[in-house]
């Protein structure tokens, strides 16, 4: 659990199965304070699969991380978008929280890792 200084941050397969471990996992054993963090609150996420030689990432933030990421799972099918690059690679899911996020943090947090 992290403290003022320190992020909470969760590393996890990048699937669906993986991902409803997570938040039942969270919902079940971690400290209420973590829960509101992790499931309430604004977060960044990270998506990241190995491309041939490279590493390739999407980088995101929501309110409700879990739900926008079933959102990004609904899109894998369509070999257009990115999000197709999780069913075709073993996809990473980084998911990282701190009680001081808020939306505008994480927007600027979001902004600054893309570039």
């Amino acid at each position: 659990m992290g403290t003022d200084r320190t992020p909470i941050v969760y590393k996890i397969a990048d699937n669906l199965k993986s991902l409803l471990e997570f938040q039942d996992t969270l919902e079940k054993n971690a400290p209420k304070k973590e829960q509101d963090i992790m499931l309430q609150f604004p977060t960044v996420y990270i998506h990241s699969w190995q491309d041939v030689d490279d590493y390739e990432v999407y980088i995101g933030e929501s309110n409700n991380v879990i739900q926008r990421t079933k959102q990004h799972y609904d899109l894998r099918s369509n070999t257009h978008k990115w999000q197709h690059q999780l069913s075709t690679h073993d996809a990473i899911l980084y998911i990282i929280g701190h009680e001081h996020f808020n939306k505008s943090l994480t927007l600027d947090i979001e902004h600054r890792l893309m570039h």
